[in-house]
C-alpha cells in the first residue's frame, strides 16, 4: 500500500458550472471517484472533511489487484 502525505494544497481553476454542481463533485465521494477514478478502480473507503484544517483519505483497489 501507498501512503500519500500533504501538508496542505490549493487549487485554482474557473469551472463553468453551477456552484452547488462543482462543490459535490468534490465533496461527494461518489461524484469525486467519477472525475478522478475509473471503471477499473474501487473505493475501499473514502472521507473528506472539506473544512479548513479537514482531512481527505481514500484507499482504492484497481481491477488487477
Amino acid at each position: 500500500m501507498t501512503e500519500v502525505r500533504h501538508e496542505g494544497f490549493e487549487i485554482e481553476r474557473r469551472i463553468a458550472g453551477r456552484l452547488d454542481h462543482v462543490w459535490a463533485a468534490w465533496t461527494d465521494p461518489g461524484l469525486k471517484l467519477r472525475w478522478f477514478g475509473s471503471d477499473a478502480m474501487t473505493a475501499e473507503d473514502y472521507h473528506l472533511d472539506a473544512r479548513e484544517g479537514g482531512t481527505e483519505y481514500g484507499r482504492f483497489t484497481m481491477a488487477d489487484g
